[in-house]
C-alpha cells in the first residue's frame, strides 16, 4: 500500500473519531480500507461502528456483501455471514430476513436452533399478510415432525393452526385445508367436534379479509406507494384489536421499509412513513418505543431538523435526561444543519432547542446549561435575521426567554436589532411596543416607540394599525389636550399615507401598462382561451370582506343615505347593512377597491353628526356552514347562530343549478363572534325535525377563494351502491361493511311504502356519504365484493345535475288530483326546506320538485284534500322574503313552455287568471 494512501486512511480515521456523526467519513474510509487487501478485519470493525449510528441502507447491505464475499477463509466467511444475517433481521425483522438467518443457523450451527428461534420468528412476523407463511412453514414442519415422533401432543399442533387461522393472510384458504387434512389424519372420528373450531377461526379472520386487501391488492401492483402504505399504518391504528395493534404495526412499518425487495431507508419520500407509524406509537401511549423509534429515524436521517425537534420534544418530558439531549446537541452541531437546511425547516428545531435549554436552566439551575443557552441564542438569533423571516419566530423565542430570565438589556438589544433591520413591518414594532408595556416603561418611553416608527411609517405594511395603537395607548396615558392633537397628527399622516399610495398606484399602473404592451408579443396559443379566463376571474367575483370596513358609534338615527353620503368622497359604497351593537349603531360599509378602502380610513376618530365614529377593517367576521339538516328553514339557521352574536346577514345560494346545493353564509358583527361559532357548531351533530336523522355540522371562518373546492366537494365523497338484498341489509349492515374505509357522515337506503309492506329493508340500492374522499376511494376498491351472497356494484353517486336533465318527464308522475304548483318561490330555498314548510302548514307531502329557474315548485300531497287546502293557506303566504302565489300543474307546465311568463319581481306574484287562484278540487267540480 503506498504512503499516500495511508495517510488518507489515518486521516478518515481520525475524522471518524473527531466527527462520530457524519456517515460520510466511515464510508470515504471503508473505501481505503477496500484498497488496502489485507485489511478486511478493520473493514467489519467500521462497519459495526457506522451501524451503531446509522441504520442500514441499500447501498450498505450491498457493500457487506461484497466484503463478505471477498473473505477467502471459508470458516470466516460463515462467521461472519451469519453475524450479518443475524444483524440484518435485528434490523428488518422480516420475514425473509428471518428465513435468511435460519437457514444460515441450520447450516452452519444446527445444535444452537432452538424452537424459541421459530417462536421469536413468529412474534416478528405473523401479521405479515403476503410473506408471513415462510416462517409459519418452518414452524408447522417442525411441529409435525415432533408431533409424529410423540413429543408433542394433537392438541398443541392444532391450537398452532387455529392461531395462524387468525391472523389475515393471503393464502386463508390453503391453510385450512392443510387443517383440514391434519383433523380427518389424526382425528378422523372427532372431525366435526375440530372443524368447527376451525371454521369459525376461518370465517371470523375471512370477514376481516377485505379491509386488508383493500390495501395489500393496491400494494402489490405499486408498492412503493408511500401515501398507501401510510393510510395502511393509520387504518391498522384505528381498527385492529389493541391488544394486536402495536405487532401489526410494526410489521407493516418494516414491510414499508423494506417494499419491493429493496431498502427504502434514507429516501426522504419515505419520512410520512416513519412520522406516521411514530404518531401511532404517541398515541397508543408508548412514548418509550416511540423515543426508541425516533432515535432509529435519526439514525436514518441524520440531517433532518424535524427528526431532531420531535426527539428533543419527546424527552422535554423529563428534563433530567440531559446526557442524552447533548448527544443530540452535538450531532446537530457536527451536522451543521443550521447552515446545510432550509430555514422553516431549521427554525422550529431552534426554538425547540431553546425551549430545552431554558427548561434546564430554569427548573434544574443547570449552570452549563446557561451557557449553552446564551451561545445559542447568540447564534439562532443573528442567523435568523440574516434569513429575513417574517414571523421573527427565533427572535420572539429568544427574547420570551430573556425576559424570564429577567435579562430585560439582553432581550432590548435584539428588539433593537429587529427594529433596526425590518422598521417597514408594523408587527415589529407592535411587539417592540407590547415589551415595553410588559417591562414596567413609562408612557414618555411608550411613545417615543410610536414616535421612532414614524420614520418608515409611509413604506410601512400596515401604518393603519400603528396609529390605531397609539390612539388607544393616548386615550388611558395621556392628557386630554395631548389626544386631541395626536388625533389631529394622525389624521394628517393618514391623508400622507393615501397620497403615498396613489402616488405610488399611479407609478404601479404606468409600469404596468409598458409590460402589457410587450406581453402583446407572447404567441397566441400561449395565453388563455376565453372559457379558461372567465373561470380564473369568477372563482374571485365578489369577495365581501376584501373591501370592507366597519363604522362603529353611529348616531341611533342613521341611515343608509347618511352612511353613503359621509364617504361620497372616498367612492361609491357597492353595500351598506346597519346593525345595533352595544346600545348603540354601528355599519358594515364594502367598497369597490383598496383605495377607497384607505380613503374612508381616513376619517376614524372624526365627528359623524355629533358622535365620534372609529373605523376599521372588517375581516373573518362571516362563517361558512354546511351539513345541516335538510329540512331546517333559512329563519331556523339564523336563529341558531343568533344565540352566538348579532348576526347582520345571512345568505344562502342559488338552486338554479339543481344541485341542492346545501350550505350558506352568517355574517357577523363582530369577527370574535365568527370564531365562537366555529367553535361551538362545527362538527356539532344535530337532529333533523322531519326525519329524526343526525347530521354532523360543518362550520369554518369563510375563505372566498375556496368556494370552488366546496361547492364541486358537495357530492364527491357519495358512493353510490347497487344489487343489495331488499331483505337483509340494513343500515348498520352497510356501515359494518364498510367501516373499515374511512368516517361514514351518512347513509341512505330509499323504499317506498310498498317496500315497507313486503318488509324491505331498501329498493336495492343505497347512497353513503364519506367524511373524506379517501374514504370514497377505499369504498370503490370494494367494487364487486360479496355482500349476503351478492356482488355488489360500487360507483361515484351522480350530482342531483345529472339526475334532473328531464323535468318535463317528471312532471307527467305527478298526480294532478292531488297536485298544486307553487310561483314565486325564492331560489335559494331547498326541496326539504320547502316540504318541511308545507308539511307543518299543510300536510304530508308525497313528492316535490323545485324548479328554481322558473322560481316555482311542484308539490303532490299523500291525501287529495290537502291540495284543495293548500291553495287557502300558502297563497300569499311569505316565505324567505316571497309572497307565495298557487297555481295548477298545468299552470306550471305553461310557464315551463314559456319561461318568458315565469318571470315575476320579489314584490309581485306573477300574472295569471283567476282560476289559477281556485284550489284543484273545486276545478275538478267545474269541469262536472
Amino acid at each position: 500500500m503506498d504512503d499516500s494512501l495511508v495517510e488518507r486512511t489515518a486521516s478518515l480515521r481520525e475524522l471518524c473519531g473527531r466527527y462520530p456523526y457524519k456517515p460520510e467519513n466511515y464510508d470515504n474510509l471503508i473505501e481505503c480500507l477496500r484498497l488496502n487487501k489485507s485489511n478486511n478485519d478493520e473493514i467489519f470493525v467500521v462497519r459495526e461502528k457506522k451501524r451503531g449510528l446509522f441504520k442500514w441502507r441499500q447501498e450498505d447491505l450491498a457493500g457487506y456483501q461484497e466484503d463478505i464475499a471477498s473473505i477467502s477463509d471459508k470458516e470466516k466467511k460463515d462467521q461472519v455471514s451469519l453475524e450479518f444475517y443475524s444483524r440484518l433481521k435485528e434490523e428488518y425483522p422480516i420475514a425473509e430476513n428471518w428465513v435468511n438467518y435460519i437457514e444460515h443457523l441450520i447450516a452452519l450451527r444446527p445444535e444452537t436452533v432452538v424452537p424459541s428461534i421459530y417462536d421469536e420468528a413468529l412474534e416478528d412476523c405473523e401479521y405479515d399478510y403476503q410473506e408471513s407463511y415462510k416462517v409459519w412453514n418452518y414452524l408447522i414442519t417442525i411441529a409435525l415432525a415432533l408431533f409424529e415422533e410423540g413429543q408433542l401432543q394433537f392438541e398443541s399442533v392444532f391450537q398452532l393452526y387455529l392461531r395462524r387461522l387468525s391472523r389475515p393472510q393471503n393464502n386463508l384458504d390453503g391453510v385450512f385445508s392443510e387443517v383440514s387434512q391434519f383433523v380427518s389424519k389424526n382425528k378422523a372420528n372427532d372431525y366435526e367436534k375440530y372443524m368447527v373450531k376451525a371454521n369459525s377461526m376461518y370465517q371470523k379472520t375471512s370477514k376481516s379479509m377485505r379491509y386488508y386487501e383493500m390495501f395489500e391488492l393496491p400494494l402489490a401492483k405499486d408498492p412503493t406507494n408511500v401515501e398507501l402504505w401510510s393510510q395502511y399504518l393509520d387504518q391498522i391504528y384505528k381498527y385492529s384489536k389493541k391488544d394486536h395493534t402495536l405487532k401489526q404495526l410494526r410489521t407493516t412499518f418494516f414491510r414499508a421499509l423494506t417494499a419491493g425487495g429493496i431498502l427504502r431507508n434514507g429516501q426522504n419520500q419515505w419520512i410520512p412513513v416513519w412520522l406516521t407509524f411514530i404518531y401511532c406509537l404517541y398515541d397508543l401511549g408508548n412514548s418509550q418505543l416511540a423515543r426508541e423509534y425516533l432515535k432509529q429515524f435519526l439514525q436514518t436521517y441524520p440531517y433532518s431538523c424535524l427528526g431532531y425537534a420531535e426527539f428533543i420534544r419527546n424527552i422535554q418530558e423529563n428534563p433530567k435526561e440531559t446526557s442524552e439531549f447533548l448527544v443530540i446537541r452535538q450531532r446537530i452541531q457536527e451536522c451543521d444543519l443550521m447552515n446545510s437546511s432550509d430555514y422553516d425547516s431549521w427554525k422550529t428545531l431552534a426554538t425547540t432547542l431553546l425551549a430545552f435549554e431554558y427548561k434546564c436552566v430554569e427548573d434544574l439551575g443547570i449552570v452549563d446549561f446557561m451557557n449553552h443557552l446564551f451561545s445559542d441564542i447568540d447564534k439562532f438569533v443573528n442567523h435568523a435575521l440574516e434569513n429575513n423571516d417574517i414571523f421573527h419566530t427565533v427572535e420572539k423565542t429568544a427574547i420570551t426567554i430573556f425576559e424570564k430570565l429577567d435579562e430585560i438589556e439582553l432581550a432590548e438589544k435584539i428588539l433593537q436589532g429587529l427594529v433596526e433591520l425590518f422598521n417597514a413591518q408594523c408587527e415589529v414594532w407592535l411587539f417592540f411596543y407590547e415589551f415595553k408595556k410588559r417591562n414596567g416603561a413609562s408612557a414618555g418611553e411608550i411613545s417615543a416607540v410610536f414616535e421612532s416608527s414614524l420614520e418608515r411609517i409611509l413604506e410601512m405594511d400596515w401604518p393603519e394599525r400603528i396609529l390605531l395603537e397609539w390612539l388607544s395607548f393616548a386615550q388611558l396615558n395621556e392628557s386630554s389636550e395631548a389626544n386631541k392633537k395626536l388625533v389631529v397628527r394622525a389624521d394628517e399622516i393618514l391623508k400622507a399615507i393615501t397620497e403615498y399610495r396613489m402616488n405610488m398606484s399611479t407609478e404601479n399602473y404606468i409600469s404596468n401598462s409598458i409590460g402589457r404592451k410587450r406581453s402583446l408579443e407572447v404567441r397566441k396559443e400561449e395565453l388563455p382561451s376565453k372559457k379558461q379566463r372567465t373561470e380564473s376571474t369568477e372563482d374571485f367575483k365578489r369577495n365581501r370582506e376584501l373591501f370592507t370596513i366597519k363604522v362603529t358609534n353611529l348616531p341611533r338615527t342613521t341611515t343608509e343615505n347618511h352612511v353613503k353620503d359621509f364617504f361620497k368622497e372616498c367612492g361609491d359604497t357597492k353595500e351598506i347593512i346597519l346593525f345595533k351593537e352595544n346600545d348603540g349603531i354601528s355599519c358594515r360599509v364594502e367598497f369597490h377597491s383598496e383605495q377607497e378602502v384607505l380613503a374612508a380610513l381616513t376619517k376614524g376618530f372624526k365627528k359623524f353628526q355629533d358622535n365620534e365614529i372609529s373605523i376599521t377593517r372588517f375581516f373573518e367576521a362571516t362563517v361558512w356552514v354546511t351539513n345541516y339538516p335538510p329540512s331546517l328553514s333559512q329563519d331556523q339557521i339564523k336563529d341558531m347562530f343568533s344565540k352566538v352574536g348579532n348576526v347582520i346577514s345571512a345568505r344562502f345560494p342559488s338552486q338554479k343549478a339543481k344541485h341542492d346545493r346545501r350550505f350558506c353564509y352568517i355574517e357577523f358583527g363582530d369577527p370574535q363572534h365568527a370564531m365562537i361559532a366555529k367553535k361551538m357548531f362545527n362538527d356539532k351533530e344535530i337532529e333533523d325535525p322531519l326525519d329524526n336523522k343526525r347530521y354532523t355540522l360543518k362550520v369554518e371562518i369563510s375563505d372566498p377563494s375556496r368556494k370552488r373546492e366546496r361547492n364541486e366537494s358537495s357530492h364527491s365523497n357519495e358512493a353510490f351502491i347497487q344489487n343489495l338484498d331488499f331483505k337483509i341489509v340494513t343500515s348498520d349492515i352497510l356501515r359494518d361493511f364498510f367501516s373499515g374505509c374511512g368516517e361514514i357522515e351518512q347513509i341512505r337506503l330509499p323504499v317506498n311504502e310498498k317496500g315497507v309492506d313486503k318488509g324491505y329493508h331498501n329498493s336495492g340500492f343505497g347512497f353513503i356519504n364519506f367524511k373524506t374522499d379517501v374514504g370514497l376511494e377505499n369504498a370503490l376498491k370494494l367494487n364487486g365484493a360479496s355482500l349476503s351472497k351478492r356482488p355488489i356494484k360500487i360507483s361515484r353517486s351522480k350530482s342531483k345535475a345529472d339526475q334532473n336533465r328531464q323535468p318535463l318527464k317528471s312532471i307527467s308522475a305527478f298526480d294532478d288530483s292531488k297536485s298544486i304548483s307553487l310561483f314565486n318561490v325564492n331560489d335559494t330555498l331547498t326541496a326539504q326546506q320547502l316540504r318541511s314548510h308545507i308539511t307543518q302548514n299543510v300536510g304530508d307531502v308525497n313528492k316535490l320538485e323545485l324548479f328554481p329557474k322558473s322560481e316555482a315548485a311542484l308539490v303532490e300531497f299523500t291525501n287529495s284534500p290537502d291540495a284543495g287546502k293548500a291553495s287557502m293557506i300558502l297563497n300569499s303566504q311569505d316565505l324567505a322574503g316571497r309572497t307565495l302565489t298557487v297555481g295548477l300543474k298545468r299552470d306550471l307546465l305553461q310557464k315551463l313552455h314559456n319561461p318568458s311568463t315565469a318571470k315575476t319581481t320579489h314584490n309581485q306574484p306573477p300574472v295569471t287568471d283567476n282560476s289559477l287562484l281556485a284550489p284543484p278540487t273545486l276545478m275538478r267540480r267545474r269541469k262536472r
